[in-house]
């Protein structure tokens, strides 16, 4: 169902493990209203309504929880355990995005389909099911990682490195001005800037502030990987395993960090535990890493 812009600038303060419900009971009251296009009057409206008892709890169900929390109907049998969750850059036209996510998210959610997670993950876990039990993955469409990306089992960020062309800068500036990092300076010698790449995240904004051309893409977009992020009590930020790897080469690492998950866990032990149980260099070894930063 199509929202309108300020409708979803709505929807995007919504803390992100509730968004998904949100987005669908805000859709279920446009539709029940006659609307085709969600506004911002009937996310106002959904609001008002209030969030309706879900499902009793069953004890003989082990997703009973998550079918309460998540208002999922009691014959829908098979529930993922796993969570694909990427920003809104692509619905929002966002000037900070340096790749489109809806294709990727669709590719990584394959993977998982065919992986058997669910059913490790079910027959892994002792008692009820909970939410974060879920193999949980966040993409974000640049480094500024609206969607959390750190803190999930795999965190990845889209990344643009700025290339440097000889004889095309004119000194203006502007790529000085723009970047936040500080990792631009001008300089008297060709090609006119010096880049320092160790402060440099690979936003961008320098090559769309350039004027002249005298930065221009790398090899196109390339992407971070974060490894073992995670919420709840003992919250731990992702490590990053990887800097702008590929799309092909990010998809074949993705299969063998499953892989590797269901190999190495121990019973019940989501991934970010094994990544801190077995270190981050046994990780990166274990699913052949291409790059390491």
């Amino acid at each position: 169902m199509e929202w309108e812009k300020q409708s979803e600038i709505l929807l995007n303060r919504v803390p992100f493990f509730v968004r998904k419900m949100v987005r669908r009971k805000v859709e279920e009251y446009a539709v029940s209203v006659g609307a085709q296009t969600v506004t911002q009057e009937h996310v106002h409206a959904a609001k008002q309504k209030g969030r309706p008892v879900g499902p009793a709890v069953d004890p003989n169900d082990r997703f009973s929880v998550i079918r309460r929390i998540e208002n999922i109907p009691a014959d829908q049998e098979s529930i993922p355990m796993y969570a694909v969750e990427a920003c809104q850059a692509d619905g929002i036209d966002c000037p900070m995005s340096v790749a489109e996510g809806h294709r990727l998210t669709e590719q990584i959610h394959q993977i998982l389909e065919k992986s058997g997670l669910t059913d490790f993950i079910t027959n892994s876990v002792s008692g009820p099911l909970l939410p974060h039990h879920r193999f949980k993955v966040s993409i974000s469409s640049c480094p500024n990682s609206c969607s959390q990306a750190q803190i999930k089992d795999v965190g990845i960020i889209a990344q643009l490195k700025p290339k440097l062309n000889n004889g095309e800068c004119s000194q203006c500036g502007q790529c000085v001005e723009a970047c936040r990092e500080g990792a631009i300076a001008l300089q008297d010698e060709d090609p006119g800037i010096c880049l320092d790449a160790g402060q440099c995240v690979y936003c961008g904004v320098c090559i769309r502030a350039c004027p002249t051309d005298a930065l221009d893409e790398e090899e196109g977009c390339g992407y971070a990987l974060y490894l073992g992020g995670r919420l709840g009590r003992r919250p731990r930020l992702g490590e990053k395993a990887a800097d702008l790897l590929s799309t092909r080469q990010l998809l074949a690492v993705f299969e063998r960090i499953v892989s590797f998950y269901t190999t190495h866990a121990q019973p019940g032990e989501r991934f970010s535990h094994v990544v801190e149980r077995l270190g981050l260099q046994d990780v990166a070894a274990g699913i052949e890493l291409p790059f390491r930063p």
